[in-house]
């Protein structure tokens, strides 16, 4: 299948995914399979592979097609060495148990559709690429698409809202925080950072805006630990925590309106006040 496929992601593989499963009854039958590594850099912490699937179910004569990614955590990728293997984990859950139910809650579909996995870690979803579309990272989004968006996410914070009381062990778990935990590792990045802002700005005669920086310098990690955190006695929902462009994928109609969109990446998901998706 190419050099790079993991030897477990084989036609019996995707016909688990497809089944959904060992306690499933269907019997699916594969006509036509390839499987490719992924061209493009799309993650920081998973390789990326593609999968284009013809396959029959049962007796039935109609052939069906299915495009398929398939997500494979990846220990050298730059989020696992500086976080650890719990971003991954974290995404795993949101997929094999989380988002199936938060969506059945809201009845709206904000995700790619999961499918069945029987290596552990590894997310088996739709290729959302083959109905949607991403915007090119130096276009800002119209009213439309922010509207369609904001409205979408909405919906993503309210299903965890009300599955939070049936399930809490599973928000807090898929909502810890990854980026900015106490005593994070990434607290000699943001403080070294701020502070070198500062001294540029400084440098080029901008003072108002170096002292903005500088004053902040050595309190800025402990500020975003805080502000992070679940706010006692306010609403308090299930952050994504990673809403830039490529993470949003846009349905359009005949007219080229959005008219979806599905957010994929959940790593970065926090459970803290909703504010902290629109920042």
């Amino acid at each position: 299948m190419g050099d790079g496929i993991p030897s477990w992601l084989d036609e019996n593989f995707v016909v688990a995914a497809l089944e959904g499963g060992l306690d499933r009854q269907t019997n699916v039958s594969i006509i036509n399979l390839k499987i490719d590594a992924s061209n493009t850099v799309e993650g920081f912490s998973s390789d990326i592979y593609k999968v284009r699937v013809n396959y029959k179910v049962g007796d039935s004569t109609q052939e069906q097609s299915k495009a398929l990614v398939v997500k494979v955590p990846d220990a050298s990728g730059l989020i696992n060495v500086l976080l650890g293997p719990i971003s991954c984990q974290k995404e795993f859950r949101h997929h094999k148990e989380l988002l199936p139910k938060m969506m059945k809650i809201g009845n709206f579909a904000f995700a790619p559709q999961t499918f069945y996995s029987n290596v552990e870690k590894v997310v088996v979803m739709e290729d959302l690429k083959v109905d949607y579309h991403i915007i090119a990272r130096n276009v800002q989004l119209d009213f439309e698409h922010c509207k369609l968006v904001l409205a979408t996410l909405a919906k993503y914070h309210a299903s965890s809202v009300a599955l939070y009381k049936e399930n809490k062990e599973l928000i807090e778990f898929v909502g810890k925080e990854v980026f900015f935990p106490e005593g994070g590792p990434l607290r000699q990045w943001v403080e070294l950072g701020t502070r070198t802002l500062g001294e540029s700005l400084q440098k080029q005669g901008y003072k108002e805006y170096a002292d903005v920086f500088l004053s902040r310098a050595d309190n800025i990690w402990d500020l975003l630990v805080e502000s992070m955190k679940p706010q006692p006695g306010h609403l308090n929902v299930l952050n994504h925590g990673d809403l830039w462009l490529f993470n949003l994928f846009f349905k359009y109609n005949e007219a080229k309106e959005p008219v979806e969109v599905k957010f994929i990446d959940y790593q970065a998901s926090r459970y803290t006040l909703p504010v902290m998706d629109l920042v």
